[in-house]
């Protein structure tokens, strides 16, 4: 039996397949990496940025992700483009 799996589309679980069984074989023939965040602060507010910003410090070595650079609004990391220019404010 098929059982669907509605994921949260969000870092490495964007990258996952919606199905079990095939997100199993997604996960046993992938390299995990460590990843370390790294935190940027601003006089505004602070930015987390991952592998792949061009605000990290240090090699993108690792599977490209969809997101690499986080604001912390109302107290919740929020998604932002890499391209954004400090931390937005409401």
């Amino acid at each position: 039996m098929a059982v669907a799996v509605r994921v949260n589309r969000g870092g490495t679980a964007r990258q996952m397949p919606p199905h079990i069984p095939a997100a199993l074989d997604w996960a046993t023939s992938r390299r995990v990496a460590r990843v370390q965040p790294h935190l940027v602060k601003k006089e505004n507010g602070s930015i987390l940025t991952l592998p792949g910003d061009p605000l990290y410090p240090g090699p993108a070595d690792v599977e490209p992700l969809r997101e690499t650079r986080f604001v912390l609004e109302d107290g919740r990391w929020r998604p932002v483009p890499a391209s954004s220019k400090g931390v937005p404010r409401a």
